[in-house]
């Protein structure tokens, strides 16, 4: 993506942290240029599938005439002109220097300057290649880019082969690649492929630059004011991902889940706002920026050297790529981007061709706005200098269906496919969730949803199957998808060990009626009951919108229960172990809830005793109460714990946080840790979990007195009310 003038090099002096930074430039007759047109070189034809020789960084002269090669619409490759104005020292990706440059000729003017999505183009002097356009810089002239240089890019290639050639050796292989192969590819070997081109020079001083370096937009709009239009100001430029199939509110989630990493996700054509799009003339053009005869790219096959490519996050239904342009191919393998695309080195992203409509002006920076093609491999690498690949076999992913029903409306609906990253896919997964659910009720605002929730995960011999019921008055879509998207979130980041899941299925059931009730009271015995003995609660509700139901949950006492007083809680599922632990997140969504799944999940039985491998965290998953259950719950004290100070009388509502309530969020403490260790106990909570038609909210705690195994008296009932 052209234009991301993030860097996070070791040097840490391109787009830094608002640091002030004085770059040496040698530059020839700068203010000079203007929009003039550098000498049309002579033609040379893009070689494909073989490392090109590199232009030494050290040999460049301001002055020197190259040209560079781009797509601009469609799939047809261009060549522009180019003019080295200089070097950026120790600006680049790996602490070495970045090239000044000016572009020219029609496939550049048409969209105003640099884009974003030129990123990659390959610039060559004579037959050799200097780099690729990286950067371009905003708020000022857009003619003007910087290279990053091809041996720096060199090294990105090298990891995609050194990482191949590790799994291939843990798999038992020898070799990589295809033979011919090219065998140098260590940093030694990129640096001495420099090429024989005869260097012209220029006669002018060459002026010196005085650059700065801005943090973000507002500091560069504030050094400019400070130090004169003519000052260079570089700015940071975030990769631009085109998104298409996302509506706003997906769109907003999938900006949220994509802030840690330097992206600015666009909308696709229709979603544009400012700007407009600019379709260059039909045809090659005749313009001394434009291809000669023969030059053009549509007869060679994917990839070759200026084919605008994709880097696919998700595909489908949903589309959510980055576009950027090759700059040189090596058999099946490809580097280009000239910057990092999200930066985070491995990867397994899907990647294959893309077809460009147009540049979108802009006064900021233009960016090419497009959409890919079928993908063809897997982009491996994704570094500082660019990113690489291998054309070939796709890279593993998450296959989404979700289907919606409403009642009365036809079923929509929505495949996709997610790229299995560990610490994106919830992020991706969420967005196109979400959207499924919106696409299919056109609507935002309250109802019901039956959902379940299937998951097919690799190395295990079963399909991990939920279904749950929610409510929500303000969004119903969003209450709909959260236990999804938590057992994706679930697998990709469980402690025990690295699988996939291969399949996720979503259906949804949705309802415009609210079948949700509050718990309003609990009636228990109000004389003491014996250990071993049936407790009757009558539970109250009050549907929404309803009359006043009763609901009886017996629970049975153990026979070893320590006599005193005992308090049992009664609550929706969704209250306490079915969802995030506060006081927000019942099941029920109102103004202002989001059940957005974010929160200190709570999957076991006791927290003393978490899970002990997949296997049992996702088994806890399924069965874990659900949000229509009611649950009356306790913790035993076998060991004569439990006793109090009097506080909380039979039949009486018990504090938050009393000795036996689980709802502070923590099981009653055992015996005393020792050292200071933490308490353990492995107790586990008696529990009694009634279905109901509705989503259940709230909670009660009520106070009993155990007597002695001995008798007691004939049960009377008392009342607990919130």
């Amino acid at each position: 993506m052209k234009g991301n003038v993030r860097q996070r090099s070791a040097a840490g002096v391109l787009f830094g942290i608002g640091l002030l930074v004085l770059f040496s430039v040698m530059v020839g007759g700068i203010f000079a240029i203007g929009h003039a047109r550098a000498e049309e070189p002579e033609t040379v034809t893009v070689s494909q599938g073989v490392r090109p020789k590199f232009y030494p960084v050290e040999s460049v002269r301001a002055g020197v005439k190259g040209y560079g090669y781009t797509v601009v619409q469609g799939m047809q490759v261009e060549r522009f002109p180019v003019e080295v104005l200089g070097l950026v020292k120790k600006a680049g990706p790996t602490g070495g220097d970045l090239v000044l440059v000016r572009v020219g000729g029609a496939p550049v003017e048409v969209g105003g300057g640099i884009a974003a999505g030129m990123s990659g183009s390959p610039v060559f002097i004579g037959d050799t290649l200097l780099g690729a356009i990286g950067y371009g810089f905003e708020l000022a002239d857009p003619t003007l880019g910087l290279v990053t240089p091809a041996g720096d890019m060199a090294k990105v290639m090298t990891l995609l082969v050194e990482a191949e050639k590790a799994v291939e050796a843990e798999e038992g292989h020898d070799e990589v690649g295809a033979p011919g192969e090219a065998a140098e590819t260590s940093e030694a070997a990129a640096t001495s492929l420099v090429g024989t081109a005869e260097r012209e020079e220029t006669s002018g001083t060459g002026l010196p630059v005085v650059a700065f370096v801005a943090g973000d937009r507002e500091q560069a709009l504030g050094w400019k004011a400070t130090f004169g239009a003519d000052a260079l100001v570089f700015a940071p430029v975030a990769t631009p991902v085109i998104v298409t199939g996302l509506g706003q509110r997906a769109l907003d989630r999938l900006r949220q889940g994509m802030a840690p990493y330097p992206v600015e996700v666009r909308t696709g054509i229709s979603g544009l706002a400012g700007g407009g799009i600019v379709l260059p003339r039909t045809g090659t053009g005749t313009g001394s920026g434009s291809a000669s005869a023969g030059e053009s790219n549509t007869e060679q096959p994917f990839p070759a050297p200026g084919q605008a490519f994709a880097v696919q996050l998700v595909r489908g239904d949903v589309d959510i790529s980055a576009l950027g342009t090759i700059t040189w191919v090596e058999d099946n393998k490809l580097v280009g981007f000239g910057h990092p695309f999200l930066n985070k080195g491995e990867t397994r992203f899907f990647m294959g061709p893309a077809y460009v409509v147009g540049t979108v002006t802009s006064m900021a920076m233009p960016f090419k706005i497009g959409y890919p093609l079928e993908a063809m491999g897997t982009l491996g690498q994704d570094r500082s200098a660019g990113v690489a690949g291998r054309v070939g076999a796709l890279p593993p992913s998450l296959k989404v269906e979700v289907k919606v029903r409403e009642k009365g409306r036809t079923p929509v609906t929505t495949r996709a496919e997610v790229v299995w990253d560990e610490e994106l896919v919830d992020s991706l997964v969420g967005p196109v969730l979400l959207q499924s659910v919106d696409r299919a009720l056109v609507r935002t605002g309250k109802g019901m949803a039956t959902v379940k929730v299937q998951g097919r995960i690799e190395g295990t011999t079963s399909t991990t199957t939920r279904t749950n019921l929610f409510a929500s008055w303000a969004d119903i879509a969003a209450a709909a998808v959260q236990e999804a998207v938590e057992l994706v979130d679930l697998v990709a980041r469980n402690p025990f060990r690295s699988v996939r899941m291969t399949q996720l299925s979503v259906d949804v059931e949705v309802s415009p009626e609210l079948r949700m009730a509050t718990i309003e009271s609990v009636r228990a015995p109000s004389v003491p009951v014996r250990p071993g003995q049936k407790v009757e609660l009558q539970v109250g509700l009050r549907p929404f919108r309803g009359e006043p139901e009763t609901r009886l949950v017996v629970v049975t006492l153990p026979e070893n229960l320590t006599p005193g007083p005992l308090t049992i809680t009664v609550r929706g599922g969704s209250s306490y172990g079915g969802g995030p632990r506060d006081e927000q997140s019942t099941g029920v969504g109102g103004p202002g809830e989001t059940n957005s799944g974010e929160g200190d999940w709570y999957y076991g039985e006791s927290e003393d005793q978490p899970p002990q491998s997949l296997e049992e965290l996702l088994d806890e998953f399924v069965k874990r109460e659900r949000n229509n259950d009611l649950v009356a719950e306790f913790w035993p004290e076998p060991d004569g714990y439990g006793t109090s100070d009097g506080e909380g009388g039979k039949g009486e509502s018990a504090q938050h946080g009393q000795a036996g309530s689980p709802r502070d969020g923590q099981p009653p403490a055992g015996n005393g840790a020792q050292d200071g260790e933490k308490t353990v106990s492995q107790r586990k909570p008696v529990k009694v979990v009634l279905p109901t038609p509705y989503v259940i909210a709230g909670w009660i705690d009520v106070d009993i007195e155990v007597a002695s195994a001995a008798g007691a008296p004939d049960s009377e009932a008392g009342e607990a009310t919130k």
